[in-house]
């Protein structure tokens, strides 16, 4: 390799995630945090936003993602291939937004990072979540036949 070691990557689809499995937040995807520019850019809004993730993660996703291990994986689990293309085109925009900070390639980033998040939103949970325990939670369960 080059000298650099590999971050491990998740086994599940990890493309809501940012660097090291935390969830990338709303603003690197929308906006960006004030003040952290990455050089200099044509425009005033450039300056101030930059990809969610380095570049080199979006290549390490396309290159796990190809990988045999992974593909039987998801293969075992889905019951299709999985689809790679993604992360190859993120790659190629979020090297586009640094050489030439080109406004397609920063909202598609955008668009590549805000789906996954509106596609887990669209799924409610499978049951209601409770406030409180039910009264009798300390009572042994009954384990004669189902009333």
């Amino acid at each position: 390799m080059n000298g650099r070691a590999r971050r491990p990557l998740c086994a599940a689809p990890c493309h809501w995630l940012g660097v090291r499995g935390a969830p990338v937040s709303a603003a690197a995807i929308g906006g960006g945090a004030p003040g952290g520019t990455r050089g200099g850019g044509s425009m005033a809004g450039d300056e101030s936003w930059r990809p969610p993730r380095p570049c080199e993660d979006y290549w390490w996703e396309w290159k796990h993602c190809r990988g045999l291990r992974h593909a039987f994986h998801h293969y075992y689990a889905h019951g299709e291939l999985p689809a790679c293309g993604r992360w190859r085109e993120d790659y190629a925009a979020c090297r586009a937004w640094e050489k030439d900070r080109a406004a397609a390639a920063r909202e598609a980033l955008r668009e590549s990072e805000r789906a996954p998040v509106l596609e887990q939103k669209k799924h409610g949970a499978v049951w209601p979540l409770r406030r409180c325990p039910p009264p009798d939670w300390h009572r042994p369960l009954e384990h004669g036949p189902a009333k």
